[in-house]
C-alpha cells in the first residue's frame, strides 16, 4: 500500500448541535428489471420517504442509473449533485453521485476520477470486472464556517488487486487535503468486510463505525434483499473520515422484521452525525507503509 499519513488530534470541542453534520451513504441497487419484487419502480417510494425523514446534509449513493438519478433529484430539492456516468463520462452505466444541500454548502471545487492506471479517462483498472469512479466535492460549509472535502466510491466487487490499488490511488487525492488541515470524508461501498485485509489499513482515515460512541441498528450492511443469513451479514459500506471531525452517532437503517417487506435496497443506509473539532491539532504528516 502507498505511504500514509499518521494523524494524531487533541482536546476534540464539539460546534453546537445546529452545526452538526449529517452524512448518509447508500447503495440503492441499480434499476434490474430482474429484482422482481424488489425492483426500482417499487422501491422508490419508500426511498423517498426514508429521504424526507432524514436530514441529509450529504448523501453519496451508488449503483445510480440515469432514470434513479432523475428520481433521487426529484426526491432531494434542496440539494445539488456532482456526478457522471462511469461508462463513459457522461450518462452511460452507473454513477456515484455526490448530493449537497445547497443551502449549507459552497461548492468550491469537484469532480471525479475512474479508480484504474488512467483516471482521467473512462476505464476499467487492475482487475476489475468494472469501470469504478469516484465523485468528490470540496465545499465551504457556510452553518460552520469550515471548510470540507467529501469522496464517493463504490470498489470493484471481483478485483482485490483493483481494490488494493484503487485505495492507493485514493490516498494519494485525500493527502493534499489532510496536509492542508481541512476535514476528509470518504464513503461508499467497499465491497469488502472488516475482517478482511484490506480493511485493517484502507486509508489514512478513521472508521465512524469504530470510533463513534452512538450506534443503532445492525453491525451490517449489505443483506441481499434479507436473503444472506443473520450471522453470514457483513459490513461492506463505510463512512471514514479525519479528525478534524469527530462522529456523534451512527445508524445503519434497516427493520426490525424483515418477513414482507419491500427493502429500501440490498444495502442497508448508514448515516453518520458528526461534529467539527472547534479545536484540533494535528501532527506534521509522516511516511509509513501500510
Amino acid at each position: 500500500m502507498v505511504a500514509a499519513l499518521l494523524l494524531l488530534f487533541v482536546s476534540p470541542q464539539l460546534l453546537a448541535e445546529g452545526e452538526q453534520l449529517r452524512v448518509m451513504t447508500f447503495n440503492i441497487r441499480y434499476d434490474n428489471k430482474g429484482d422482481s419484487a424488489q425492483q426500482w419502480s417499487l422501491r422508490k417510494a419508500g426511498v423517498a420517504q426514508l429521504l424526507n425523514s432524514q436530514t441529509m446534509d450529504l448523501l453519496g449513493a451508488q449503483e445510480v442509473l440515469k432514470n434513479q438519478l432523475e428520481d433521487l433529484v426529484a426526491m432531494l430539492p434542496h440539494h445539488n449533485f456532482i456526478g457522471v456516468g462511469r461508462d463513459d463520462g457522461k450518462e452511460a452505466g452507473e454513477y456515484a453521485p455526490l448530493f449537497y444541500d445547497t443551502r449549507r454548502f459552497q461548492l468550491k471545487e469537484g469532480g471525479y476520477f475512474w479508480l484504474s492506471e488512467t483516471p482521467e479517462v473512462a476505464s476499467i483498472g487492475w482487475d476489475a470486472a468494472c469501470a469504478r469512479i469516484v465523485t468528490w466535492g470540496y465545499f465551504y460549509d457556510r452553518e460552520a464556517q469550515q471548510e470540507l472535502v467529501c469522496f464517493n466510491l463504490h470498489l470493484d466487487h471481483v478485483g482485490k488487486v483493483a481494490r488494493r490499488e484503487s485505495l492507493a490511488l485514493l490516498t494519494k487525492h485525500i493527502a493534499p487535503f489532510i496536509q492542508a488541515q481541512i476535514a476528509v470524508i470518504v464513503m461508499g461501498d467497499f465491497n469488502a468486510a472488516p475482517s478482511e485485509e484490506l480493511m485493517q489499513h484502507p486509508l489514512p482515515l478513521l472508521d465512524s463505525y469504530l470510533e463513534s460512541p452512538v450506534k443503532e441498528g445492525p453491525s451490517w450492511s449489505f443483506h441481499n434483499f434479507g436473503r444472506i443469513p443473520l450471522p453470514e451479514r457483513q459490513r461492506i459500506d463505510y463512512i471514514f473520515y479525519s479528525p478534524l471531525l469527530a462522529p456523534i452517532n451512527y445508524q445503519s437503517i434497516h427493520p426490525n422484521n424483515e418477513e414482507g417487506v419491500c427493502f429500501l435496497s440490498d444495502h442497508t443506509p448508514v448515516v453518520v452525525t458528526f461534529g467539527y473539532n472547534r479545536e484540533r491539532k494535528m501532527m506534521a504528516p509522516t511516511c509509513s507503509t501500510l
